[in-house]
């Protein structure tokens, strides 16, 4: 049987970067908007991959009683200005009251993404969030708790 050479360091992780914010960004519309959670990272082969791993709270709130409110969120890869869609998450919440209850309901999100950006070129990561109606609010990093977003470069 073959035996790879130790030395190779395939499948090691060859570099990690860290970005956090507890900076909130509020937005009460239905098209996607960035966060101030970004960050990047600069793959050393083009056959490497990279591990994005995703964690901070949501806070949705509604001027109007309704129930399944639907809190929106996405991660985008930008190479050389090019934007690609990861992954796009929708979170429907049923919650009771409104108007002067402002009615809200928190969540965390935590997730990781296996990406193959194919390119030694910078790559910037960002989440973005929206609601499904005009008439909701929704918050990120809720509260000014801490949102990270950590991208791990796995060699090939």
């Amino acid at each position: 049987s073959a035996k790879l050479d130790s030395g190779l360091g395939l499948g090691k992780i060859g570099q990690v970067v860290q970005a956090s914010t507890t900076t909130e960004t509020q937005l009460q519309t239905t098209s996607f908007g960035d966060t101030n959670l970004t960050g990047s990272i600069t793959p050393t082969s083009t056959s490497s991959k990279v591990i994005v791993d995703v964690r901070g709270f949501v806070m949705i709130d509604a001027s109007v009683s309704s129930s399944g409110r639907n809190a929106n969120h996405r991660l985008i890869r930008t190479i050389s200005g090019s934007d690609t869609t990861l992954q796009t998450d929708e979170h429907t919440l049923t919650m009771t009251g409104s108007g002067s209850n402002n009615a809200g309901y928190i969540f965390q999100i935590g997730y990781q993404f296996l990406d193959s950006p194919s390119t030694t070129s910078e790559c910037t990561f960002k989440i973005q969030i929206s609601v499904d109606n005009s008439n909701y609010r929704i918050n990120f990093p809720h509260d000014g708790n801490k949102a990270t977003l950590t991208l791990m470069e796995v060699l090939a």
